[in-house]
């Protein structure tokens, strides 16, 4: 299928407080550029010639029929939202956001190997957990069980060394507007199969799990919250632990009265990407409206403040493995930058200032969604939605090695352990472009980590 190009002159920002010492530019709307069906094989090389990477495959549902046998057709790619690796690789995962499906893959082959569904009747609804969703009640339940529902898979994390997977349910089928308690489902690796689901409070966007195995966070796009799970222990035991609220919650019932409710946009501060600290003393969270960092103190259950000095909505979070780097992806700012965890843990107490600089950043497009550091820390990706591209920047001073074209438009990423492959998924917007995940190959000369000795 040829590349056909396309140029939308649209684009849907998200109601944005620009953080302290960041004025708002009066720059034009960016252009949102489609691409469908790129040419497998097409490649891109960094000027130095360190890095190549190239389209080895793609897992796509617009084109039943495609002429290249590396094309493949796959029903189960339906607005994919993102994609993780089992650690070891045998394994890649990838959520279908509106086919309520977890399509499970071999990296090798690309054959599908399994399909996890994420929909509960009378005949599954006792995987689902009596426990209470912390404070949270059912403001707008349905006529009939509340435990019968189509899941939206979001986000994906693994916990005990991999043995499980966890997957955020944007909300459940019946919520329209987001405003009930949603669900996290808990996946058996060994099986692929669903042991357990948790509820959740409203559009848990995003998970993270504590280095020291005890703590699952859950972040509350929906209402400014963050519940945490105890993970210390088996299935059985896992449990809602505690909220806690990043400065002010949202008034859930209050919310049902508006009109024309959106969301997406009424999010409060938006949180979405989040990282725990090496010691497992401290969750940062990104707070897309309002900007900056939001810092809480995990053995107190507290929040304890925001840094600011992000460039515009903060999206998704990732710690260098030295323990003193975070780097960070902002959406509508467009940029790839990276932190000093120290300053930033100091900052978040100091009483003087909560503002920090960067230690480096870099401008690679409108709308950075995920970004991964690859295995060995020299490179990061970064999945760029508006420019429908995947960008690698050097990790140690975050200068650009290369960029190559993605299927409209890209949200979620991830890169092999071995590092020899990155996945792009393409949800689309608008109903235009996306159902799409593009395979890259990566070819990288020998050469040192800026990371790790």
């Amino acid at each position: 299928m040829p590349s056909v190009p396309v140029f939308i002159f649209f684009v849907l920002l998200l109601t944005t407080h620009i953080p302290n010492g960041m004025a708002q530019t009066s720059s034009p709307k960016p252009e949102l550029k489609a691409r469908q069906g790129i040419p497998i094989g097409t490649t891109a090389t960094s000027p130095d010639g360190s890095l190549t990477i190239t389209l080895a495959a793609r897992l796509q549902h617009y084109n039943p029929h495609p002429r290249d046998p590396r094309d493949h057709y796959d029903p189960e790619i339906q607005s994919p939202k993102s994609a993780k690796f089992l650690p070891g690789g045998k394994k890649a995962y990838v959520n279908s956001l509106e086919g309520s499906v977890t399509a499970v893959y071999d990296p090798v082959s690309l054959r599908r190997i399994g399909a996890i569904a994420h929909r509960f009747n009378a005949g599954n609804s006792a995987l689902i957990s009596s426990q209470n969703a912390f404070d949270y009640s059912f403001i707008n339940p349905p006529e009939g069980n509340v435990n019968y529902f189509a899941g939206k898979p979001v986000e994906m994390e693994f916990t005990h060394g991999g043995r499980y997977l966890w997957v955020s349910y944007y909300r459940r089928s019946y919520d329209k507007y987001s405003l009930d308690p949603s669900a996290v489902a808990v996946i058996d690796t060994s099986s692929d199969a669903i042991v357990k689901v948790l509820p959740a409070g409203p559009i848990p966007k995003y998970l993270a799990a504590s280095p020291d195995g005890k703590w699952l966070a859950m972040i509350h796009w929906g209402d400014n919250t963050v519940g945490f799970v105890d993970v210390s222990s088996a299935p059985e035991r896992f449990a809602l632990s505690h909220l806690v609220t990043v400065q002010t919650r949202l008034n859930l019932r209050k919310l049902k009265r508006s009109k024309n409710l959106d969301r997406d946009k009424t999010c409060g501060y938006c949180l979405r990407g989040a990282v725990f600290t090496p010691d497992s003393k401290y969750l940062l969270v990104g707070r897309l409206s309002g900007g900056g960092i939001a810092v809480i103190n995990v053995p107190q259950k507290r929040y304890v403040g925001t840094v600011l000095g992000m460039q515009p909505t903060p999206r998704h979070l990732v710690m260098g493995s030295d323990g003193k780097t975070l780097f960070v992806g902002s959406n509508v700012g467009g940029y790839v930058s990276k932190f000093n965890l120290n300053e930033l843990l100091e900052a978040a107490s100091s009483t003087m200032s909560h503002h920090i600089s960067p230690e480096a950043e870099n401008h690679v497009g409108y709308g950075v969604r995920t970004i991964a550091l690859s295995p060995d820390e020299r490179w990061v990706y970064a999945a760029v939605n508006g420019e429908s591209e995947l960008a690698v920047l050097r990790a140690d001073d975050l200068s650009s090695a290369v960029k190559i074209p993605v299927d409209s438009f890209p949200v979620g990423l991830a890169a092999s352990p071995d590092g020899k492959q990155v996945w792009v998924t393409s949800q689309g917007r608008n109903l235009k472009g996306g159902n799409s995940v593009s395979i890259y190959s990566i070819l990288a000369s020998t050469g040192s980590s800026p990371h790790k000795p």
